[in-house]
């Protein structure tokens, strides 16, 4: 019994200078040598994200004061919101160098959200639509309006109104306006290639759309898809009436 004990002893000893070492190996390698070994090795790029936010995540001694890549964050951000809890398994128990929820809250109260279109989302957009291909890039805009409840909430951070008409920067639809939404109106992006369906604009009016507003807000929409480099081969909405008056 007491061979056994000390043969546990020295292997698990063993694997304890065999982890120091590796570590140490981590910390010694420069972003260089092991951009080259992916490269080489022909790992997908989220998966180099991974792996060098572990070997970064290697050298820090104080976890507190990391820097995370803008492409790692963005997929710590998709995760939290995708799965919260599976999100904080993972981080607690030191599986993958997540950030910490309240740093992803921070990068979430960063982002600009409000009603009309983001130039700064079609920047993106274009960046992603570079590695299609062609049949990847011919979607379809599929558009619906909802009845919302009205409520209206100050914005402390901006120092504005949550809750009225709002059609973005889009003075040729509708000025602002200090009437309560109760409809709103979204625009989404749908492909025919692959299983993805992107929100691409919203905006919250009182009463439906009208059709001469909804013509001008979707040839935008074109407009701005086409310049970020997808192929927009249809339009598909419900039978309402505003809609009707739309393809009109």
């Amino acid at each position: 019994m007491k061979k056994k004990t000390i043969r546990a002893k020295q292997g698990i000893k063993r694997l304890k200078n065999t982890l120091s070492e590796v570590q140490n190996q981590m910390k010694n390698c420069s972003d260089t040598i092991i951009q080259q070994s992916l490269e080489s090795a022909g790992i997908n790029t989220n998966q180099c994200n991974l792996i060098k936010e572990i070997f970064a995540a290697a050298k820090v001694k104080n976890p507190k004061g990391r820097r995370y890549s803008e492409d790692w964050m963005m997929l710590c951000l998709l995760f939290q919101i995708r799965s919260p809890s599976g999100y904080k398994f993972l981080k607690d128990q030191n599986i993958l160098p997540f950030p910490c929820v309240n740093t992803i809250r921070k990068h979430l109260l960063a982002m600009k959200i409000g009603c009309g279109f983001d130039i700064n989302f079609f920047k993106l957009f274009k960046k992603k639509f570079s590695g299609k291909t062609e049949y990847q890039k011919k979607r379809i805009i599929v558009l619906d309006e909802i009845f919302l409840r009205t409520s209206i909430a100050v914005n402390s951070r901006t120092l504005t109104y949550s809750g009225l008409e709002d059609f973005g920067d889009d003075e040729d639809i509708k000025t602002k306006s200090t009437d309560k939404a109760d409809h709103g109106l979204v625009l989404m992006w749908q492909s025919l290639a692959e299983n993805f369906t992107q929100p691409i604009a919203v905006f919250a009016s009182k009463g439906p759309v009208k059709g001469i507003d909804l013509v001008k807000l979707v040839i935008k929409a074109i407009l701005l898809l086409e310049d970020a480099g997808g192929h927009v081969v249809g339009l598909t909405s419900d039978g309402a009436s505003t809609n009707r008056s739309m393809w009109k």
